[in-house]
């Protein structure tokens, strides 16, 4: 059996999308280091950085963006979605929708990836009864999906 310890994602623009993760979507950070940001369930490679580890030129890497749908829910929703819209430079991908009770957008990082934020059930649950003890565990869980690049042309 396997399991699956987190994400790491080759970034364009390591700063930007530090602030994307870290800034808008408050996910916690580990560590910083040249080319490298670790949150607590993704890790951000610059691509030299990443072409470095894996002892390869930049050219026979993957270009980063949009093959990769990161799923997040989250425990504060509205501060985050007030963060996606007071940003200019997010592109919301599809707008704010209701399902089950729950709301969901969803977005493009910084490199093109999917980023699809829903509000976490057991927060709208219980967000009338106990607001005091809905921070005690992460505010964010990440999951995510890859696709072959043929299932995605038609969402860029």
């Amino acid at each position: 059996m396997s399991n699956l310890r987190g994400i790491s994602l080759i970034a364009k623009d390591i700063d930007l999308s530090q602030r994307f993760y870290g800034e808008v979507l408050e996910m916690e950070l580990i560590s910083k280091r040249e080319g490298h940001v670790v949150f607590s369930s993704l890790d951000l490679y610059s691509i030299s950085r990443w072409a470095e580890t894996l002892n390869r030129d930049i050219v026979d890497l993957p270009l980063p963006g949009a093959s990769l749908i990161i799923d997040i829910e989250s425990h504060d929703f509205d501060r985050i979605l007030s963060r996606l819209y007071r940003e200019d430079w997010i592109d919301i991908f599809s707008g704010l929708y209701e399902d089950k009770g729950r709301r969901h957008i969803t977005v493009r990082d910084p490199d093109g990836n999917i980023v699809a934020l829903h509000e976490s059930k057991p927060y709208f649950e219980k967000k009338y009864e106990e607001p005091s003890n809905l921070l005690d565990s992460s505010p964010i869980e990440i999951r995510s999906f890859i696709f072959e690049s043929s299932e995605v042309e038609g969402l860029n």
